[in-house]
This record gives C-alpha cells, structure tokens and sequence, in this order.
C-alpha cells in the first residue's frame, strides 16, 4: 500500500505514567506521560536540538508513514504526524524536566495509593 513504518528505538519513547515510587521517579526525570525524547537521552547523546528538531520535522511532513514504533511505550498509528512535530517541538523546553502541571496532576494519584 505504500505506507512505512518508523523504527525510532530509544530516540522517541511512549511510556505512560507508571504507578508506585519507580513511577514517580520516572515522572520526575521527565520519562513517561507522552512521546518524547527523554532528558537522559538528550544528555548521553549529546543532541544537536537543531539538527534532531530539523529531522523531526522532516519524518513529521511525510504522508507514507503508517506506524511509528519505539523501543518503550505502544507504537503510534494514529496522529504520527502531529505527535512528531510535538516532539519536535519539545526539544526546546526547559529544564530538561517533565512541566510542573504534569508533575502536579500525577502526584495526587500517587499519594492516594499509599
């Protein structure tokens, strides 16, 4: 049919929030919650942001892809597009943290389980 499949590895993740300490810990380190690159990967690959957004970019106005797939998290088959470009564009969000309000909202779950 034309379509391709995006095999993105540890560039781009998917993990949902997780729940327990292990969870919080990853919500702190700005790891789950939405497709990302994540800090860590950021640091130990030293990405240029402007070169990653750039191709970020480009991989996001393709029409041909069909799946997006990641080595952590669900694959994406629907929005790839739009989800790419978020990505993208999260590059160049400091810190290198997940945003306050995430942190927010996630913590009330987690301090009910307790």
């Amino acid at each position: 049919n034309g379509k391709v499949a995006l095999l993105m590895n540890d560039l781009i993740i998917n993990v949902a929030h997780q729940p327990g300490l292990w969870g919080l810990a990853l919500r702190l380190t700005g790891s789950t919650g939405r497709p990302r690159v994540i800090p860590i990967v950021r640091r130990r690959l030293k990405i240029d942001r402007a070169a990653m957004r750039s191709y970020l970019e480009a991989l996001a106005a393709r029409r041909d892809v069909a799946v997006l797939t990641t080595s952590h998290g669900q694959a994406l088959t629907s929005d790839i597009a739009a989800t790419v470009m978020n990505v993208a564009r999260d590059l160049d969000r400091r810190p290198d943290r997940a945003p306050r309000a995430e942190l927010d909202a996630s913590l009330p779950a987690e301090r009910a389980r307790r």
